[in-house]
């Protein structure tokens, strides 16, 4: 956690959007690219209900045969496996409590969702090895 403070953003894939929306959130609307940064906030930051990629978003799918939805169902011993695999990813991971919070605070900020419900239900599939629910982290 503590290389986490170290950097003013830090981005979570699984969340680019809601990511990409806090980066922006921190340029100086008077610096070289704060007004682009601004009317990108302005018009992309919301949260899409149709469709989990925002239309400005690039979506790059690099196996989506072998993807699993859902990781919860996997027998113990292959679970064990992913958690020696992916323990610097838990550590990472255990970062998410503040970046929800930071979304939070932007969509205050903004007055309007930029993380959708069905974004986090998708999340609580696919980081279910993690977390018991995202979705809980953000609606704290």
């Amino acid at each position: 956690m503590q290389q986490y403070w170290l950097h003013d953003w830090v981005a979570i894939t699984e969340f680019y959007h809601a990511s990409k929306c806090l980066l922006l959130s921190r340029f100086d609307p008077q610096s070289p690219h704060g007004a682009a940064a601004q009317r990108v906030l302005r018009e992309d930051c919301w949260c899409n209900t149709t469709s989990a990629v925002p239309a400005t978003d690039a979506h790059i799918v690099h196996h989506a045969g072998g993807h699993r939805e859902s990781m919860t169902d996997l027998p113990p011993r292959i679970l064990r496996k992913i958690d020696a695999l992916t323990t610097t990813d838990a550590f990472l991971y255990s970062a998410a409590k503040i970046f929800m919070a930071e979304v939070r605070l932007l969509e205050k900020k903004l007055g309007r969702r930029v993380l959708c419900d069905h974004e986090l239900a998708k999340a609580d599939k696919e980081l279910g090895y993690l977390f018991p629910s995202v979705s809980a982290l953000y609606h704290r």
